[in-house]
């Protein structure tokens, strides 16, 4: 609508004649009977006698899906784990155990290497 408006343009000219106020008017200017109490309805025969089925709906195999499918211009994002920087996978879901960083292995070794009971 804002860009009809910004066109100056009528909205009115974009809407069908079926939700003009003039056409629903129109619809129900003339009398509608209410409809008889179910009891007293007259069903021909060969009406009563026709059997409705409800239709063959086929239900579809496996999950449903819990993404939209991309458009074909759309990038598809990638999961890139924070634990050991490889792509496809994320954190959660990681099986690499996790990468020491170099210092503290360093550390670590200097701690056990230095000791006061180095020589007993």
């Amino acid at each position: 609508m804002i860009a009809i408006r910004h066109s100056k343009r009528d909205v009115y000219d974009f809407c069908s004649e079926y939700y003009n106020s003039s056409t629903w008017k129109a619809t129900y200017a003339g009398v509608v009977y209410p409809l008889p109490h179910q009891g007293d309805w007259v069903i021909p025969n060969e009406v009563r006698d026709v059997k409705v089925l409800s239709p063959d709906i086929r239900s579809v195999s496996g999950r449903c899906r819990k993404s939209r499918i991309p458009s074909v211009g759309e990038n598809a994002h990638h999961h890139k784990c924070s634990h050991c920087l490889q792509m496809g996978y994320h954190r959660k879901t990681c099986q690499n155990p996790i990468p020491l960083h170099e210092t503290q292995a360093s550390n670590s070794s200097q701690l056990h290497s230095s000791g006061p009971c180095q020589n007993v």
